[in-house]
C-alpha cells in the first residue's frame, strides 16, 4: 500500500543531538555522551514509510479521525505520512526547544496536535489509536511518577517501580495506551517481550533492521529491530499458529511490507474525546484545596489527633491564610534528597506532638503555634485534650527514654599508663593535643573513649584512635573490671518500681523469681509503657521472666514461641500453679482467652480457612490482646517474613522481645526490633522503617528531613555500596556491607539502645552471686590439608563456579546491573558441598565415598576429646556428614547419637533424653538447624564445628546449649577449616558479626575495616587459588605414583 507524505520537508532540516555529537572514547564516556545527546537519533524516512505502509490498513474509517502518539517525538519524523484531515498528533519530548520548533511547523500546516515539553516518566496519557515510537535507547529513568510495568520498572531511588530504562519503558507505556504500536528498539528488547505474556500475545511482527540503518545519524552500526503490536486477539484468532500471527525477517529500503495479521484500531469517536490527551504530572490540580465555606468566623480549634494537632476551621479564607502561614512552602524530593513520603511542607512539624515534646518548653512551643495562627488572622482555641496529650507524651518520653540499669565489662583498668607508638595528634579539636613517639601518658576511661593526660594537658581521645596510637602497659592488657554505667530505673522512678514490685509479690511472682536481678529486671521491663527487649543471655531464666511479665502487665497477654517450645511453656505454667491460661491451636480457642495465652509463630501466621489465605489467626486476634511477648524475637528483624507480619498484625499496645542474641549479624537488624517494641518517629526512638527521622529542629523547618532508614544507615551501617532497594528496607537488594558500627557513632548507638534493651550476661556480678557459668574457649581454627581425590573434585567444582562467575560478572557489567548475591550464594553452595559433603556430590564416581581428610581429622578429634574424659558434640550442616561420622565412630566402638531434622521433634527428643541426658552415649552428632534454641545440654562439654555457618546466631546458640549452671567442666570449641576453602571466609564473617554485636550491646571492641575481606574480594581470591590448588593436586598425584 502506497502512502503519501504530508509533513513539510523543513522538518527534515532539523538535526538530532546524536547526529551532531562526537563519538564517545570509552565506556565511561558513553554514559556522559548519552546524557549530552539524550540518546536522540531521528528515524530514517524509508523506515517511517515502511511502518506507515504496514499499519495503514488499520485506519479504515473514511470519515473518522485517529489519535496518534509518539512519546519521544523529536522532529515528528514518525508522523511524516499522517494526513492532517485524519490524524490528531500527540507527542512529548524532553527537548523543549525542539518541541517549540515542531509545534510552529505543525500549526502552520493545519494539524490538530498536542505537544508537551516533558519526559515520558512525568506524564499521564489517555488512549490512542496507534503509537509510532523510536525512543531514546538505554537512558536511566528515575521518578516517583513511573507507572508500574512488570519486568520493565524496578526498585529505584523513590521506592518500588520508580526506575526503568528509557526504551523499555517507552514500549510498555505505548502498549498500555495504544491499540497499535510500531516501535524501533534495540534487539535486546525482544527478551522483555518474550517474558511478558501480554506483550507477546499482541506481537504481530519483528523485523531485523540493517546494522547501518542510522548511518545518516552518525551511527555506523547498531543492532535494532522494528516491532509491531496489535490489539489483544480474541476467539479462534488467539490460537492461530505463531507463523501466521507474527511476521519475521530482515527488511531494507526496497522491501514492501507484508500484510499483518488481525491489525485494527479504534478511532477517536470510539476511544472517546479528550481535552488533555497528555497531562504533566504534578502541575495541574483538579480539586480545590480549601472547601470550607466563607463565613467570617476566624475561630481555629486545636485538637489532638493521634500524634498530631488537628485544626478545625469555620471560615475558608481563615483556613487558607492559617495553613499558608503554618506550612510555609511545599517540599519536593529530587535527585539530591529524598523526603519521607508524608513530609510535604516545611512547617508541618509545628503540628507534630513529638516534635513539640522535644522542645525545651513544649507549652511555649505550642504557644508559638498559636501566635502564627493569630498573625494569619485566626483566633486559636486550644482543646483541653490537646494539653493533656502533650503532657502524656512528655511523660512517655521520660519513661521510654530512661536507660535500663546496666553493668558492662571493661578491658584493662579504669586508669593506666600507656606509651605512644608514634608522633601524632590525639585529636584535631583541642590545641596542644600532640604526643611524641615513646611518650608515656596516663589514660582514664570515659564513656566516649579516654581522657589522655600528657605533659601539655588533658585531651579527649576516642577508643579506636587511642589503641592505634598507644600501647597500654602489660599489666593492663589482660586485666578487666565490671562497671555500672547506668543505675537502676528505681533511682529515678522509685514509686513506680515499688508499686510494680508490690504487685509482683502479691501475685506470688517473687516465689519463682528468687534472684534479686530477676525481680528487678521484671519491674524495669514492666515499667516501660510501650515495651522493650529482654536481652538476657541463655540460662538466666527468660522463660519464667516471660510468664511473670505476662501476669504482671495489665490486660491479656500473648506469648509467641517456636512450636516445639509450646508444650514446655504450658508445663512450666502448670508447675508454677498458674491456671488462667490458654494454649491457642484453633479459631475456637480464641473465643475465651485467658490472662496468659500461648501460641506458636507457625499457628499465628496460619490461615483460618484455605479459601481465605490472608485471614490468619493473628488478624482474628487483633486488638483482643493488649500485650505480646515474642520468645526468640530476634526473628522479627526480617520485616518481610510471614512470622513478623503476623506479630505486627496483632496490634498489641505493649510489645516485648525476649532474645539473648537480638541482633547477632548486622547492627541494622536492631532498627526493625526497635520499631516493634518502642514505636517509630519518637523522641526516644527517632528512626522509622518506612517514614522519617524525627529530631528537635523539625519544629522550625522540615527542610532536608531524612528518612528513618537513610539516617540510620548514615550513622550506624558500614556500607561500601548498596542498591536503592536495600537502602530503603535494609533487607532486600544488593549491597557490600561490613558487619561493623561506624566508630564515630558507636557511643550514639549504645545510647540509643540503652533504654530499649534490658541486657544481662552470664558473668556479670549480679548474676554470678547466684550461679557460675564457665566461659567457653574458642580455639583457633584447625587447618586441614586435602587428600587428592577430594581436591580433584573441589578444583573441578571451583573451576565450574569460576567460569560461571566470570561470565555472569561480565554480562551484568555490560547491562549496567549489580551482581545478585543470592544467585552467587546458590552457586557457591556447590563449592560448600564439594568441600564439606563430597559424598553427596553426584556424577563423580564412588571414590568419594571414602573418608575425606576433614572427616578423618574430625573423627580423630572426637576420639581425642573422649580419651580426655570429655563428652563432645559435633555440629554439621548436612545430615549426610553426621551419618558418615556415626558409621565410622561405631567402627571405633564409640557410641553416638545422630540428632537431625530427619526425625520428628518427638522422636528425636525421646532419643536425646534416653541416650544423652539420661544415657551414656559418648558423643552427639547434631545438625545446626535443630539445635539453635530451647535445648539444654550441660552433660556435654566439648564442641566441634565440622563446618561453619553464615549466621553468628546459629553458632552462638549452638555453643550455649552447653553453657548452663549445671555445667561442671570447662568448654572448648573447635573449628575445622579446609585450607583455602570457603570455610575461611565463613569463619571471618562470623568473627566480625560477633564483634559488631558485642560492640553495640556489650561495649566490646571492634576490629579495623582494613582487616575485613569483602565477599567479592573473597570470591576472586577463591577463583585465583585454583592454580595453586592445581599445583598441589599435581604434587599429590606424583607422590601417589
Amino acid at each position: 500500500m502506497m502512502v503519501m507524505r504530508y509533513l513539510p520537508a523543513e522538518l527534515d532540516q532539523i538535526q538530532s543531538k546524536g547526529s551532531t555529537a562526537t563519538k564517545a572514547g570509552s565506556l565511561a564516556a558513553l554514559h556522559e555522551k548519552r546524557k549530552e545527546t539524550l540518546s536522540q537519533f531521528f528515524t530514517p524516512d524509508w523506515l517511517v514509510s515502511f511502518i506507515w505502509q504496514a499499519i495503514s490498513p488499520a485506519f479504515d474509517s473514511d470519515d473518522g479521525r485517529y489519535r496518534l502518539l509518539d512519546n519521544s517525538i523529536g522532529s515528528a519524523g514518525m508522523f511524516r505520512y499522517a494526513d492532517p484531515k485524519r490524524f490528531h498528533l500527540c507527542g512529548l519530548d524532553v527537548d523543549g526547544q525542539l518541541v517549540e520548533m515542531v509545534s510552529e511547523i505543525l500549526d502552520g500546516n493545519g494539524y490538530m496536535f498536542d505537544l508537551v515539553h516533558a519526559g515520558m516518566e512525568s506524564v499521564e496519557l489517555v488512549k490512542y489509536s496507534a503509537a509510532l515510537i523510536n525512543p531514546p535507547f538505554s537512558i536511566p529513568l528515575s521518578s516517583p511518577f513511573l507507572n508500574a510495568y512488570p519486568g520493565v520498572t524496578h526498585y529505584g531511588k523513590y521506592g518500588p517501580n520508580t526506575s526503568a530504562v528509557s526504551h523499555e519503558y517507552a514500549l510498555a507505556q505505548a502498549l498500555n495506551h495504544s491499540d497499535i504500536v510500531a516501535a524501533v528498539v534495540p534487539a535486546s528488547t525482544q527478551a522483555i517481550v518474550k517474558q511478558s505474556p501480554v506483550m507477546a500475545g499482541r506481537l504481530r511482527a519483528i523485523f531485523d533492521l540493517p546494522s547501518n540503518a542510522f548511518k545518516e545519524e552518525n551511527v555506523e552500526s547498531v543492532n535494532t529491530v522494528l516491532m509491531v503490536f496489535g490489539r489483544k486477539l480474541q476467539g479462534p484468532a488467539a490460537n492461530a499458529p505463531e507463523s501466521i500471527r507474527i511476521k519475521t525477517g530482515s527488511i531494507n529500503e526496497s522491501l514492501i511490507p507484508p500484510t499483518l495479521f488481525q491489525l485494527s484500531c479504534r478511532s477517536v469517536d470510539e476511544l472517546g474525546h479528550s481535552r488533555n490527551p497528555i497531562s504533566v504530572i504534578g502541575i495541574e490540580e483538579s480539586k480545590p484545596v480549601i472547601t470550607t465555606e466563607a463565613t467570617g468566623d476566624n475561630t481555629v480549634i486545636l485538637k489532638r489527633a493521634g500524634r498530631w494537632i488537628k485544626l478545625d476551621f469555620f471560615d475558608g479564607a481563615t483556613e487558607g491564610r492559617v495553613k499558608n502561614a503554618l506550612y510555609r512552602s511545599r517540599l519536593y524530593s529530587d535527585h539530591l534528597h529524598k523526603y519521607p513520603a508524608k513530609t510535604r511542607y516545611a512547617g508541618q512539624f509545628q503540628l507534630n506532638l513529638d516534635a513539640i515534646s522535644m522542645q525545651d518548653d513544649p507549652f511555649k512551643a505550642l504557644n508559638s503555634v498559636c501566635n502564627v495562627i493569630r498573625s494569619a488572622g485566626g483566633e486559636p482555641v486550644v482543646n483541653r485534650q490537646l494539653i493533656d496529650g502533650i503532657k502524656s507524651i512528655v511523660v512517655e518520653n521520660k519513661k521510654m527514654g530512661i536507660p535500663f540499669g546496666r553493668t558492662v565489662f571493661r578491658k584493662g583498668t579504669p586508669e593506666f599508663k600507656a606509651t605512644a607508638n608514634k608522633m601524632a595528634l590525639i585529636n584535631r579539636t583541642q590545641k596542644g593535643a600532640a604526643i611524641s613517639k615513646n611518650e608515656t601518658v596516663t589514660a582514664k576511661r570515659v564513656d566516649a573513649g579516654f581522657i589522655v593526660q600528657t605533659g601539655r594537658g588533658e585531651f579527649a581521645c576516642d577508643h579506636d584512635t587511642f589503641f592505634a596510637l598507644f600501647t597500654p602497659e602489660k599489666t593492663v592488657v589482660d586485666a578487666g573490671y565490671w562497671e555500672d554505667i547506668y543505675p537502676p530505673i528505681k533511682n529515678c522512678f522509685p514509686k513506680e518500681i515499688d508499686r510494680l514490685k508490690a504487685k509482683a509479690t502479691l501475685l506470688g511472682i517473687d516465689q519463682w523469681l528468687t534472684w534479686d536481678y530477676q525481680l528487678e529486671d521484671l519491674c524495669e521491663l514492666a515499667f516501660k509503657p510501650n515495651g522493650a527487649i529482654c536481652g538476657w543471655q541463655m540460662a538466666l531464666g527468660k522463660s519464667r521472666l516471660a510468664l511473670s511479665l505476662a501476669l504482671l502487665l495489665n490486660g491479656k497477654s500473648l506469648l509467641v514461641l517456636k512450636s516445639r517450645l509450646v508444650p514446655e511453656m504450658a508445663n512450666e505454667l502448670k508447675s508454677l500453679g498458674v491456671t488462667d491460661y490458654k494454649v491457642i491451636k484453633t479459631l475456637s480457642d480464641t473465643k475465651q482467652l485467658g490472662k496468659v495465652n500461648i501460641i506458636s509463630y507457625e499457628r499465628l501466621k496460619m490461615a483460618i480457612d484455605p479459601r481465605f489465605p490472608k485471614l490468619t489467626l493473628a488478624k482474628f486476634l487483633r486488638k483482643k490482646i493488649k500485650n505480646v511477648l515474642c520468645d526468640e524475637g530476634g526473628l522479627l528483624a526480617n520485616h518481610f517474613s510471614q512470622q513478623t507480619r503476623a506479630v505486627w498484625a496483632l496490634g498489641a499496645k505493649r510489645r516485648y522481645i525476649l532474645d539473648g542474641t537480638p541482633s547477632p549479624n548486622y547492627p541494622r537488624e536492631m532498627q526493625n526490633l526497635a520499631a516493634f517494641v518502642a514505636g517509630q518517629e519518637r523522641a526516644y526512638q527517632p528512626y522509622s522503617m518506612n517514614g522519617g527521622f524525627i529530631e528537635k529542629r523539625l519544629f522550625n523547618s522540615a527542610e532536608f528531613q531524612p528518612t528513618g532508614r537513610d539516617e540510620f544507615t548514615r550513622r550506624y551501617v558500614t556500607l561500601e555500596w548498596a542498591t536503592k532497594e536495600f537502602l530503603d528496607n535494609h533487607e532486600r537488594g544488593a549491597k557490600r556491607e561490613v558487619p561493623k558500627i561506624k566508630p564515630a557513632f558507636l557511643q550514639d548507638y549504645r545510647a540509643w539502645v540503652a533504654p530499649m534493651i534490658k541486657r544481662r550476661v552470664q558473668q556479670e556480678p549480679a548474676v554470678s552471686r547466684y550461679v557460675k557459668f564457665p566461659v567457653p574457649t574458642l580455639c583457633d581454627p584447625i587447618e586441614v590439608d586435602w587428600n587428592m581425590d577430594h581436591l580433584l573434585l573441589y578444583v573441578k567444582t571451583e573451576e565450574e563456579f569460576a567460569n560461571w562467575y566470570k561470565q555472569y560478572a561480565k554480562e551484568r557489567g555490560e547491562e549496567g546491573k549489580a551482581l545478585n548475591l543470592t544467585m552467587i550464594l546458590a552457586r557457591l553452595e556447590a563449592c560448600f558441598k564439594a568441600a564439606n559433603v563430597p559424598s553427596a556430590v553426584s556424577g563423580y564416581g564412588r571414590e568419594f565415598q571414602s573418608l575425606t581428610s576433614k572427616e578423618k581429622v574430625c573423627l580423630d578429634l572426637i576420639e581425642s576429646e573422649i580419651n580426655k574424659g570429655l563428652r563432645p558434640i559435633v555440629f554439621a550442616k548436612n545430615p549426610v556428614v553426621l551419618r558418615r561420622l556415626s558409621e565410622e565412630l561405631r567402627k571405633r566402638n564409640i557410641i553416638n547419637l545422630v540428632f537431625s531434622g530427619e526425625d520428628t521433634i518427638a522422636k528425636r527428643t525421646a532419643k536425646l533424653n534416653e541416650r544423652i541426658r539420661n544415657g551414656s552415649d559418648q558423643v552427639m552428632l547434631a545438625s545446626l538447624g535443630v539445635t539453635q534454641d530451647g535445648l539444654n545440654l550441660p552433660m556435654l562439654n566439648s564442641v566441634i564445628f565440622y563446618n561453619r555457618s553464615y549466621k553468628s546466631r546459629e553458632e552462638f546458640q549452638a555453643i550455649y546449649r552447653l553453657i548452663r549452671p549445671q555445667q561442671k567442666s570447662e568448654v572448648s570449641c573447635h573449628f575445622l577449616h579446609l585450607k583455602g576453602s570457603i570455610d575461611e571466609y565463613m569463619g571471618q564473617l562470623i568473627k566480625w558479626k560477633t564483634l559488631a554485636s558485642e560492640a553495640g550491646l556489650d561495649y566490646g571492641e571492634q576490629a579495623d575495616d582494613e582487616d575485613f575481606v569483602h565477599f567479592d574480594a573473597f570470591v576472586y581470591r577463591f577463583i585465583n587459588s585454583i592454580p595453586e590448588l592445581k599445583e598441589k593436586l599435581d604434587f599429590l598425584r606424583k607422590k601417589a605414583a
